[in-house]
């Protein structure tokens, strides 16, 4: 979101009001926006902002609320608040469950995150648990160049590395390295990492 966004927000709050949703979720896009340039302070202001203007118009039990909740799980993971982080993937998670079944696909997203976030605090068995979960939901609602697909089986894979499970590291790696070739082809960048483990497990 650009300065242009920002203006956007201001002139719906001044004819809609600030129980209009599209205020909540122009709060929670520049809550990302600011996350991305560093400025977690007005990150956090503008996710918790989201947060509490979803709720109130569209229902704590409806899925942009569950995408406001982990707009401020990411800023927290980012400012090493990881208990917080984790809480509210949790309930984005719980959300997104009741509202659109277990096997949506912005569960991929959540769920990863979760295992990333575990993996940070070295509770590895959990971590997998979670990624195997991510790329479950992704078998059956993602393509596979997707880049969520990509990024659990990339990840899972560098776990299991990390642990020297080779046996499981190694196809998943090379999922995760064939999907990126279709996308990208071989030459790309992005190919690198994926390599750098398969040479690792070789």
């Amino acid at each position: 979101m650009c300065s242009s966004d920002l203006e956007a927000l201001i002139d719906v709050e001044k004819s809609a009001g600030p129980d209009d949703s599209y205020v909540g979720l122009l709060n929670t896009l520049l809550s990302r926006q600011r996350w991305s340039k560093g400025d977690m302070a007005m990150a956090k202001t503008s996710a918790e902002r989201g947060i509490e203007i979803t709720r109130r118009t569209l229902g704590p039990s409806d899925p942009q609320t569950a995408w406001a909740i982990d707009s401020l799980a990411i800023v927290y993971r980012s400012t090493d608040e990881g208990a917080k982080a984790e809480e509210l993937i949790k309930q984005a998670i719980a959300i997104t469950q009741q509202s659109l079944g277990d096997d949506h696909p912005k569960l991929v997203e959540y769920r990863a995150q979760l295992g990333w976030q575990y993996g940070h605090r070295g509770d590895y068995a959990d971590a997998i648990v979670e990624l195997q979960r991510a790329v479950a939901i992704a078998d059956k609602s993602l393509e596979p160049e997707d880049f969520w697909s990509i990024a659990v089986r990339h990840n899972l894979g560098d776990l299991y590395l990390n642990q020297d499970d080779l046996d499981h590291a190694e196809p998943l790696t090379e999922q995760a390295l064939a999907a990126l070739e279709k996308k990208y082809g071989p030459e790309h960048p992005n190919v690198a990492i994926p390599l750098q483990n398969l040479g690792a497990i070789a």
